[in-house]
């Protein structure tokens, strides 16, 4: 993140180029985003977390966990007349666990920053570039193999974990036998 007094230093050509690529960069994450989650919507990859339902107006609000690394909560209302203005949280988890790193505020139809609450620069940056290069259906269908992944480990262990109960008990079964043995004389 570059410092307030080094900006304060650039000429005002390299200024503008500064804040005209961050404005680029949140405006293609936020439409990367959105795309996203409307991909993911009538899915059991994402959570409705609320909805709202007025006569001429719906609210909702959707989240997705660890979407390769990423945690997004995405709210989202409008009315039949117009849009109300949406917004985006994303959280980003680059091996220290989740950091609270980008906040906005927006109108969709025009994806103009009403309010840049949360913008912590760092190594999510990079890692969305590369999602947003990836594509929406790159990226899902990244996301979908990796959650295969994690329910085959998950199974796995289940496996594992009712076949140690099964030796357990047979060992278990076991003890009280060769206790029995040992009161009959059986063994020594």
């Amino acid at each position: 993140m570059t410092e307030s007094k080094d900006l304060e230093s650039l000429p005002v050509k390299e200024l503008e180029t500064i804040v005209k690529s961050r404005e680029k960069f949140i405006g293609k994450t936020i439409n990367f985003l959105e795309n996203v989650m409307l991909g993911l919507d009538n899915t059991d990859l994402d959570t409705e977390v609320d909805r709202k339902e007025g006569s001429t107006n719906i609210y909702v609000k959707r989240e997705i966990i660890d979407f390769l690394g990423f945690g997004i909560t995405w709210e989202t209302g409008g009315t039949h007349y117009s849009h109300n203005t949406d917004k985006m949280d994303i959280n980003y988890d680059g091996g220290g666990g989740y950091q609270h790193v980008f906040q906005a505020s927006y109108n969709e139809n025009s994806y103009n920053i009403e309010e840049l609450a949360v913008y912590i620069s760092g190594p999510w940056e990079a890692a969305m570039g590369r999602m947003i290069k990836l594509g929406k259906r790159k990226a899902i269908s990244k996301y979908k193999s990796w959650l295969k992944k994690q329910e085959k480990q998950e199974q796995a262990g289940e496996r594992i974990s009712a076949e140690e109960k099964k030796i357990r008990k047979e060992a278990g079964k076991r003890e009280s036998l060769m206790a029995e043995a040992k009161q009959l004389k059986l063994v020594d």
